[in-house]
C-alpha cells in the first residue's frame, strides 16, 4: 500500500508541469507575433491613450480613488504610484479590465528604500556596515515582497551620489565615500 501511495504521487508530482503547460497554452510568442500583435494595438489607441500610457500618477490627496477610476475608464492612466496594498492593486488591475476600453493593465510602482513589509535600515546604515552581502539580501527580499504584493517597479536601493548633506533624501543614498569603500576600500570583515 506505502509503495502504490509512493507511486501516485511521484506520478502527480511529475503531470503537473505538463498539465499546467497545456491547459493554459504557455506558449512563447515568437518576435514577429509580438511585434504584429504591439502595430496592431497601437493602430487602436487613440493620442489621448497613447498619451496615457505614458503617465505615472500618484495615489494621495491631490488624485483620489474615484478621480483616478474615471481616468482609468478614459485611458487617462498607464501606471499608479504609491498604492501599497495588494486589495487596492487589484481593485484598480480589475478597475482597468473592466472599464477600459482596451484593456491593458497597469503598472504599479511604490519607493521601497526601507524595503517593502519588512523594514530594514536605511541605505546609508547599510553602507556603513561594509557588508555587501547584507545589501544584497535587503535588495533580493525587498524585491520579492514588491513583486509579491503586486508591484512591477520600485525606486529602490537608491544609490545616487550624494555630496550634499542639504539635500532631504541624502539619507537614503550610500553616499559616495561609502560607495567607494563598498566596492574598493578595506573589508574589516
Amino acid at each position: 500500500m506505502k509503495w502504490l501511495c509512493s507511486v501516485g504521487v511521484a506520478v502527480s508530482l511529475a503531470m503537473q508541469p505538463a498539465l499546467a503547460e497545456n491547459l493554459f497554452g504557455n506558449h512563447p510568442l515568437t518576435p514577429e507575433a509580438r511585434d504584429a500583435f504591439v502595430t496592431d494595438l497601437l493602430k487602436k489607441m487613440t493620442v489621448d491613450e497613447k498619451i496615457g500610457q505614458l503617465r505615472l500618477i500618484s495615489v494621495g490627496p491631490d488624485n483620489p480613488k474615484e478621480a483616478i477610476r474615471e481616468m482609468i475608464k478614459d485611458g487617462q492612466v498607464g501606471a499608479i504610484f504609491n498604492t501599497v496594498t495588494r486589495q487596492d492593486i487589484r481593485q484598480m488591475q480589475d478597475q482597468v479590465m473592466a472599464l477600459s476600453r482596451l484593456k491593458i493593465p497597469l503598472f504599479f510602482a511604490y519607493d521601497v528604500v526601507h524595503g517593502q513589509r519588512t523594514v530594514f535600515p536605511i541605505s546609508l546604515g547599510l553602507a556603513s556596515s561594509f557588508n555587501l552581502d547584507a545589501v544584497r539580501t535587503v535588495g533580493r527580499v525587498s524585491a520579492y515582497e514588491a513583486a509579491d504584493d503586486g508591484l512591477n517597479m520600485t525606486w529602490a536601493p537608491m544609490v545616487d551620489v550624494s555630496r550634499d548633506p542639504r539635500w532631504g533624501r541624502a539619507s537614503e543614498g550610500f553616499w559616495r565615500r561609502y560607495i567607494f569603500n563598498l566596492y574598493h576600500g578595506p573589508k574589516p570583515w
